[in-house]
């Protein structure tokens, strides 16, 4: 007991504060534009980007983040781990030489693992995850395009009645364009109101259901391995998704044939978790345990030169061999993988 306490106490006096890993969001925006690699990243992790990268490549396509981290935070893990995150706004570009650039506005938060390994942690789980919310920015400047669209509008209509119809009612040269900046605003206050609606509806059963995900998964896995955390899980689950989506040898994280994947997932040239996981059962043999779940994921294809966004569920079964001893295999294998067309 007395090693055990001196063990904890040696750990906690190597490891770093979050704070040490605050730049690596602009790392990896600066990786995207000048190849130069972010620090303090696995070569597990560093994989997905490569791989991702020589996809663009292969259809012509350079990709850039404009955008800037605003916040950041961590916090530790049960087993010598940093949960990192990031909130991140701007604009994701894909650029070509033979087409206008393809733009993307998001509003995203950078999810990363880092595990202590050797004389330091390395993040070795890395992706984008949807952040929910409005954008107060973005809903500020269609606010004030609403306004000005409306206004210009309204000052056109009354200039044609004074001019064209000799009208001698000037003050309409005032009220006209206010009145125009408001009937607009409320068109478009009606319209996004009843978008949110219908996304409400559609999404609030799964944000339940993901939320209660989060407990049944927790509470079964613990059951068999009583160091299990379900951010580590989360990420893993994502970055195994990404790695059978972008790599062309995925032998040593599949139990099946690369063929086997669809032909059009070969045509995804982004991909960012929504947040939505729904937990479909689990069994266990011996110290072997199998897990069915969903995964949600947004992601961008470019097909026949066009790009196209599409929210994409995948079927997932993994694998995990819990009494494993090597870090290789104690990681979750992919057994399956469907996308619902």
């Amino acid at each position: 007991m007395f090693s055990l306490m001196t063990e904890t106490k040696q750990i906690h006096k190597i490891k770093p504060q979050g704070e040490s890993f605050a730049g690596l969001a602009e790392e990896l925006f600066l990786w995207a534009k000048e190849e130069t690699f972010p620090k303090n990243v696995s070569a597990d992790a560093a994989r997905i980007l490569q791989a991702q990268r020589q996809r663009l490549r292969e259809k012509g396509l350079e990709m850039e983040y404009a955008m800037t981290s605003q916040d950041f935070f961590s916090d530790a893990g049960k087993t010598h781990s940093l949960f990192l995150h990031w909130l991140c706004e701007g604009e994701i570009i894909f650029r070509s030489d033979r087409r206008r650039p393809y733009k993307l506005l998001k509003r995203l938060r950078l999810q990363a693992v880092a595990r202590f390994q050797g004389r330091g942690y390395l993040v070795h789980q890395l992706y984008f995850q949807r952040e929910y919310g409005s954008d107060w920015k973005r809903s500020f400047r269609r606010i004030l395009k609403c306004f000005g669209i409306g206004a210009v509008a309204g000052f056109v209509v009354s200039l044609y009645r004074i001019l064209a119809l000799n009208s001698m009612d000037y003050a309409s040269l005032l009220i006209d364009p206010l009145v125009g900046a408001l009937l607009l605003y409320a068109v478009y206050a009606v319209g996004q109101l009843g978008k949110l609606l219908v996304e409400s509806v559609r999404t609030m059963p799964l944000i339940r259901r993901s939320g209660q995900t989060r407990m049944e998964i927790t509470s079964v896995m613990q059951l068999l391995n009583h160091d299990f955390s379900f951010h580590e899980f989360e990420a893993e689950l994502v970055n195994l998704l990404q790695r059978v989506l972008f790599e062309k040898d995925i032998s040593d994280i599949a139990q099946y044939e690369p063929e086997a994947r669809e032909g059009c997932l070969e045509d995804i040239i982004y991909s960012e978790y929504t947040g939505m996981m729904i937990f479909r059962g689990y069994h266990s043999e011996g110290s072997v345990c199998t897990l069915h779940v969903d995964l949600y994921m947004q992601d961008v294809y470019m097909t026949g030169g066009r790009f196209r966004q599409r929210r994409d569920l995948f079927h997932l079964t993994v694998r995990k061999n819990l009494s494993a001893k090597s870090d290789r295999s104690k990681r979750w294998n992919m057994q399956a993988m469907w996308r619902e067309a």
